[in-house]
């Protein structure tokens, strides 16, 4: 959870492995924007919108070294 928090702060994107609800793995990168109960609300950059994705179904996280160092959008949350 202190990855999220210094990259929420910094607004430095993360990369996931992530375990979806049907059981399928993902690898993503997000720019995380609140951290409530257990899951991170965060701009899914290859969805392109905002996702919830559980702190229980990641599996590993890591600042993303090589994402795109555009300006990305300020959302609401």
């Amino acid at each position: 959870m202190d990855l999220f928090h210094r990259c929420l702060k910094e607004q430095i994107p993360v990369e996931i492995i992530y375990l979806s609800e049907k059981g399928e793995w993902t690898k993503r990168i997000v720019l995380p924007r609140k951290l409530d109960d257990g899951a991170v609300l965060a701009f899914d950059l290859s969805k392109g919108g905002i996702r919830r994705f559980r702190m229980d179904r990641i599996f590993a996280a890591l600042p993303a070294a090589k994402a795109n160092k555009r300006k990305f959008p300020t959302l609401i949350a």
